[in-house]
């Protein structure tokens, strides 16, 4: 029997216009940047039928099986979303006290273009108001050190669908966290 193989993968955003051609992709995560073009252009050849509309933010997975031999150290990338009402509490408040934080229904993809080859920990507290559509609206950095998360953040965070309401929300904060770490493959 086989050994099993070490897997690479990359994940993609991209919208769909309405003749069907693939346009606008981001890689959103991979777990190494160097299968990132191979996936970008085997994506790039896709066409879609029957999209009068066309289509916004289509994510996909690409998967690399490999042989595991020469590769380098596994990344590992973690995240995650918090929100919590500033009319409320501070940012500091809810650093001190996470109970008073509300886990996001979705977490942030890892943005691997902001991270080096070192161990990575980044907060980014973004201000927004919901809409009665639920789109994110007025987004605004409260805290960051990271100018290169602080943008993937707020990309992301304009592609959140949160559910309509008769009046929206106002003075929501987000706390954005990132781990970034490297490991032996097993």
């Amino acid at each position: 029997m086989a050994a099993a193989r070490l897997s690479e993968t990359v994940h993609i955003v991209f919208d769909v216009s309405s003749e069907g051609n693939v346009t606008n992709l981001e890689v959103l995560q991979s777990t190494n940047s160097c299968f990132n073009t191979e996936a970008i252009q085997a994506v790039e050849r896709w066409r879609y039928e029957c999209v009068p509309n066309g289509l916004k933010g289509v994510e996909t997975t690409m998967t690399f099986q490999l042989a595991d031999e020469g590769l380098g150290p596994r990344q590992i990338f973690e995240t995650s979303c918090s929100t919590f009402h500033r009319k409320n509490n501070t940012i500091d408040e809810v650093l001190s006290d996470r109970t008073l934080l509300t886990p996001c229904n979705y977490n942030p993809n890892g943005p691997l273009k902001c991270v080096g080859r070192k161990k990575l920990d980044v907060q980014v507290v973004l201000l927004y108001d919901i809409s009665s559509a639920g789109h994110a609206e007025n987004v605004r950095i409260e805290r960051s050190k990271n100018q290169c998360f602080s943008e993937h953040s707020m990309k992301w965070l304009a592609r959140v669908q949160y559910a309509p309401s008769a009046e929206g929300f106002s003075d929501i904060a987000a706390l954005l966290e990132y781990s970034y770490s490297t490991a032996p493959r097993d």
